[in-house]
This record gives structure tokens, C-alpha cells and sequence, in this order.
């Protein structure tokens, strides 16, 4: 069995072709966050006189940028709602492999843009804001990718070091804007597994 989230104007086919870039909100992410799950019973397969029941977990075949953001008394004081944040020459267009779950970029060269990312409602502790992007799993050499923050007309850019965004993992980086250069951390944790729950091959 082999089973992923429906998405609405997509085309069923051996693969799914994904446009992540633009400005991303609670309610795209929702919609382009690709699950997949397949279930083989350990390689015994099903049959309808077993009556055995399938237990399907999904994986996210999409990968996840998340900034936790704070600043030092040299940003000075700022309101955190007119802060703009821009993902620059994102590899945007994620394609999966319908039948391995695999997902990637879809070209040799994929195209690249911008990627506005998604601003939490309610920040992690200690933060002005937190905010997210879905990305596809891709590799990035030094300083090909960086993030910009824009509060009034001062400009934050943060050149991201070389990384490999992970299939189903979401890549968390806790972001200090100073005057002195932006100072980033980072971790990387699998992206949680959703239970289908059970189905039965009859």
C-alpha cells in the first residue's frame, strides 16, 4: 500500500511537481506539505483472506527551515510586526517520486527565487518572532542561500553556510541580528511522523 495527502490541482502521476516560493502562510504550507506512507506488511504483502489491517504512518517528504530570531541593543527598539524576512535564491520546486516517497529538486539546474517565509502566530521563548518555510530537500554550497531581514531600511543578511535540507526533517536556527554581522546556531531534528491509523485489505 502506498498512500499520500491529496493535493487539490494536482495531476495524479508517477511524480508531483511542488512550487514552494512566494509568500508562504498557515494555509499554503497546509496545502503543499506532501505525506507519503507505504506499508508491505515487512515484505509479506496483503491479502484479502488474511484480513490483516495496514497501519499507515506518514513521513513529510518536504523539508522544514525554521528561524527562531532575537536581537542585541545595537538593532535598537523596532516593532516586530514590520519586520520583513526574505529567503533568497531558494531552489523552489520540489518533485517527489510518487512510488518511493523520494523527493528532491526536479532539474540538474533547478530554477531559484524567493521564499517568504511563514511568521508564527505566537514566537518561541524568548524571541521577537519565529518563522518557517517549506523547502524542498536540496543542497546548498556556502553562501549560495541567505536570508534577509528587513527592519525600517536597515538591511540583516544572513549567508547561509554550506547545508543539505533533509527529506522529512526540519532544520531549526536560532538567528541573532546585530549590528556586528547576524550570529546563527542551528540544529537539525526529524520532522514528526503522523499516524494514518489503521485500514483493512479486504
Amino acid at each position: 500500500f502506498i498512500a499520500f495527502s491529496y493535493l487539490q490541482g494536482i495531476a495524479f502521476t508517477d511524480a508531483i511537481l511542488l512550487d514552494l516560493s512566494g509568500t508562504q502562510t498557515a494555509a499554503t504550507q497546509a496545502a503543499a506539505d506532501l505525506l507519503w506512507a507505504k506499508a508491505d506488511n515487512g515484505g509479506a504483502g496483503y491479502t484479502k483472506a488474511a484480513g490483516l489491517t495496514v497501519g499507515l504512518n506518514f513521513r513529510h517528504c518536504l523539508a522544514k527551515l525554521t528561524m527562531k530570531c532575537k536581537a542585541d541593543d545595537s538593532v535598537g527598539a523596532f516593532d516586530p510586526a514590520d519586520v520583513t524576512v526574505c529567503i533568497k535564491n531558494a531552489k523552489y520546486q520540489a518533485f517527489t517520486d510518487i512510488s518511493t516517497g523520494n523527493t528532491g529538486v526536479s532539474l540538474n539546474t533547478p530554477p531559484t527565487g524567493e521564499i517568504i517565509p511563514r511568521t508564527w502566530d505566537t514566537p518561541a521563548a524568548g524571541c521577537f518572532a519565529t518563522y518557517d518555510a517549506l523547502v524542498p530537500p536540496a543542497a546548498y554550497a556556502s553562501g549560495e542561500m541567505s536570508v534577509e531581514f528587513h527592519i525600517g531600511a536597515d538591511t540583516y543578511t544572513w549567508s547561509v553556510d554550506a547545508v543539505t535540507f533533509g527529506s522529512g526533517k526540519e532544520h531549526i536556527y536560532e538567528v541573532l541580528l546585530t549590528r556586528t554581522g547576524v550570529r546563527v546556531t542551528g540544529t537539525i531534528e526529524d520532522w514528526t511522523t503522523v499516524q494514518g491509523g489503521n485500514v483493512t485489505a479486504e
